[in-house]
């Protein structure tokens, strides 16, 4: 009984954070595999992710493209945005196919894409972020430690009433799946 109570205690400690919450499903460092001019990008990104990327980039002078099947997010935002500008750095696009399934920093990773595509059926969650102390939406808009992710925004192009939008859309808990609608509205999806 014991053990049990211990595991049961142990669970809802793993649920209280998202990085837990990945690891507790098998989630893993962000892989890339090389089809052409294509890099097709799975798991969490973060370091490790971070120097896979430059790393291909190097290894793979023709490439163009990042499909981005299944991020759930990142572990490190330093670390994501540091890949965020070098895919911009670099001019590489982003795609999502309709399988496609990305969420929290997988979006900005995503955004960050010189050209964007989203096919049909591809799902965009965003949420709130936390730090494990505090919520970015339980903060004013003054507030310094909203500003890494508008630099990054403004960096990108992208209009900064999508942070705000994320930050209303859901706790940092859970996910709000983007409408086709919000994609255009907040341009996600490139015209």
């Amino acid at each position: 009984m014991k053990n049990i109570l211990l595991l049961f205690f142990i669970s809802i400690l793993f649920c209280q954070c998202e990085i837990s919450r990945y690891i507790r499903y098998g989630e893993t460092s962000a892989k890339f595999i090389i089809q052409n001019d294509t890099a097709y990008v799975s798991g969490l990104l973060g370091k490790k992710a971070h120097l896979r990327l430059e790393k291909i980039i190097q290894q793979n002078p023709n490439l163009t493209t990042l499909c981005l099947e299944n991020i759930p997010g990142s572990i490190d935002d330093d670390y994501n945005i540091k890949s965020c500008l070098m895919v911009r750095k670099h001019k590489l696009n982003t795609h999502l196919s309709s399988q496609s399934i990305i969420a929290s920093g997988g979006v900005d990773f995503f955004l960050s894409g010189n050209k964007r595509s989203v096919e049909v059926g591809a799902k965009l969650g965003v949420h709130s972020w936390t730090d494990g102390t505090y919520n970015g939406n339980e903060l004013t808009k003054s507030d310094s430690a909203h500003l890494l992710f508008l630099d990054l925004y403004r960096t990108l192009e992208i209009d900064t009433s999508f942070y705000w939008f994320t930050l209303r859309s859901a706790h940092a808990d859970s996910i709000h799946w983007l409408s086709w609608q919000e994609m255009i509205l907040y341009g996600v999806i490139q015209d």
